[in-house]
């Protein structure tokens, strides 16, 4: 009950005696208990309701069901074991368990992941694929170092779903159709076992196994490559994983050339150098039944070249191809082409893929070339790093430019080209355009961007101008690089390139692909450096000091040197360059002008295979 009149307070003169107070105090409690005289005891306290279980359940299969096989649930709050039925079936409870749950299955040496925030979590090949994605890691490895706590984060509605979405892409670009899957999660999976016929998200299990079992992969190695490209696994500043394929993991489910793995049946858009309209074209690679890769059908992007010649591919030794039409080309590791087309011109090829502009915001570094305005005509041409907003605009923080074609040293791009933003638009095919900012001296214009994202988590972009005032586009070529922290290499491996040679000032070269083979000598950490043997094959190898992250961050950087000794008692002279590091086989080289001799060039290096 609640005293009707409160005591007056004590005068501070005249304070009540600590103990009168604790024992008014002690009575008023008791006064207002209900109790009466407070002889009765107090009534025992109602017994705590008991701790919900979270009940867990799904199939575990692979195409076929797999019963027999341990089932672990890992829980932001509990844990839980299980064992699948011979339907692949099973169901765990978990004493105050709480969402959300990774899962892992093993049945002898084979282990499958899940992960889930609702009361299903079917474990498959495409929910591993899925955690992959989602992750960024190999699941095995993912499963055991992730935190309970950490989990709320982890695994969220919104980046499982995202993650399935990518897995979907995948099977697209691989050919399976999985559209009538459902969500590989906690979708209906009916396994197919005994005489029992499997599901629609059976099938498409069964179309995965299929196409893994043609392109002779394991599911660990795609998974890899999966977190490895993802790009929840492919920061700017982390290395690229070195065990994942280089090539992009929605590959290495298509058919492969007998004399090179890495050239798949896909789509590729090309970039020919030297080409004022035209420059841009979209080919499809054809592997067929005896794995010989015989026809590429052309289309160009803006009808000016001829449409649908096909030109048959003839193996020239591993992974060198020539064709009908007079061309010469090489694959690197990762999947990308760099050749030399009939008329000369030096051409690159990436794999059509789809991108997001959120996907791939961040900071690039790039070569780039321009008409030069004003009286003198001509081409600059420079290096330099930008940054890709997500919001849909480019913009320099730093490079240099040549002006001219005989320019030997680099001029920094001034303030104000630094503050323009200029505009970028995502297109449905996952190129994008970048535009003159408005009111920019020489515009408007466009340029096209086309990029490929490697199975190591590497970005490599080809650009061509496609359009001025005046034209279709003036020939201006660009190349560029999602930036990574670079490392040093490992003293002793040797390992061989083929290059391919290029003038600014037409596109074109008179010199025929060469092999250059390199091996690493010493490496100084302090110095941020290391010398290599270099040498055409064959023929007499010179020293050469490389250091990293110069002129910029993400850069390689050779100065020029005379009088090099060389292996065969001469002495030869080592041009200055500036490498843009792609990953996954590729490296662009700019080489500024020397003398009449040696102009300025560009040198598309591709790493043989081994």
């Amino acid at each position: 009950m609640k005293p009707s009149i409160a005591p007056a307070p004590q005068p501070l003169t005249a304070r009540a005696p600590l103990t009168a107070l604790a024992l008014s105090s002690s009575l008023w409690l008791s006064a207002c208990g209900g109790g009466g005289s407070g002889s009765e005891p107090a009534p025992a306290p109602a017994p705590a309701p008991a701790p919900a279980s979270l009940a867990l359940s799904g199939v575990v299969a692979k195409g076929a069901a797999i019963g027999g096989a341990s089932v672990t649930a890992k829980c932001a709050s509990g844990t839980g074991t299980a064992t699948s039925a011979a339907d692949g079936s099973y169901s765990l409870s978990i004493t105050a368990g709480a969402l959300p749950c990774v899962l892992e299955a093993v049945a002898g040496s084979e282990k499958l992941h899940s992960a889930t925030t609702t009361s299903t979590a079917n474990i498959t090949p495409l929910t591993e694929l899925m955690v992959a994605q989602m992750a960024g890691q190999t699941p095995a490895t993912w499963f055991s170092s992730v935190a309970a706590s950490g989990l709320t984060d982890a695994v969220s509605a919104g980046k499982v779903s995202e993650a399935q979405t990518a897995v979907q892409g995948l099977l697209s670009a691989s050919g399976i159709d999985a559209s009538k899957a459902g969500d590989f999660v906690s979708g209906k999976l009916v396994a197919a076992n005994g005489s029992n016929a499997g599901n629609d998200q059976d099938k498409a299990l069964d179309a995965l196994a299929g196409k893994m079992s043609e392109a002779s992969m394991k599911l660990a190695d795609l998974a890899e490559t999966v977190a490895s490209s993802s790009p929840a696994g492919s920061s700017s500043t982390a290395t690229p994983s070195s065990t994942a394929s280089p090539l992009a993991p929605e590959l290495l489910l298509k058919p492969a050339a007998a004399s090179c793995s890495a050239l798949r049946a896909t789509d590729y858009w090309i970039i020919n150098t030297g080409v004022t309209g035209g420059a841009v074209e979209k080919f499809k690679i054809s592997i067929d039944a005896n794995k010989q890769a015989s026809a590429v059908p052309y289309t160009s992007l803006d009808g000016s070249t001829l449409a649908n010649t096909s030109v048959a591919l003839v193996a020239n030794g591993k992974c060198r191809f020539s064709s009908s039409d007079g061309s010469d080309l090489v694959v690197a590791p990762s999947g990308v082409l760099v050749g030399k087309n009939e008329a000369g011109q030096a051409f690159v090829g990436v794999p059509v893929q789809a991108h997001t502009l959120a996907e791939l915001a961040g900071d690039w570094n790039g070569f780039g070339s321009d008409t030069a305005e004003g009286s003198s005509g001509g081409w600059t041409f420079g290096y330099g790093s930008w940054t890709l907003s997500a919001s849909g605009s480019t913009q320099f923080t730093q490079g240099c430019w040549y002006d001219g074609l005989s320019a030997s040293t680099c001029t920094p791009i001034p303030d104000s080209a630094k503050a323009l933003k200029r505009p970028v638009v995502m297109l449905a095919d996952g190129s994008f355009t970048t535009s003159s900012a408005p009111g920019e001296s020489g515009g408007p214009w466009l340029e096209r961007t086309f990029v490929y994202r490697s199975g190591q988590g590497d970005y490599f972009a080809i650009g061509a101008n496609v359009q001025t005032p005046n034209s279709k586009g003036d020939g201006s070529v660009s190349y560029a690089t999602k930036r990574r922290t670079l490392s040093l290499p490992v003293v002793g491996p040797a390992n061989s390139n083929w290059n391919v040679y290029w003038n600014w000032a037409t596109g074109n070269s008179s010199t025929p692909i060469d092999v250059n083979t390199h091996t690493i000598q010493s490496v100084d950490s302090a110095a941020n450096s290391f010398v290599r043997l270099s040498g055409l094959a064959g023929e007499a190898t010179h020293p050469e000091t490389l250091w990293l992250n110069k002129p910029f961050s993400g850069f390689w950087q050779r100065d020029q040197a005379s009088a090099v000794p060389t292996s065969d008692g001469k002495t030869t002279f080592v041009r200055a360059g500036v490498f843009l590091k792609a990953g996954s086989g590729i490296s662009v080289v700019l080489q500024p002008y020397q003398d009449a001799n040696r102009p300025a060039r560009i040198v598309l290096s591709v790493a043989q295979p081994g």
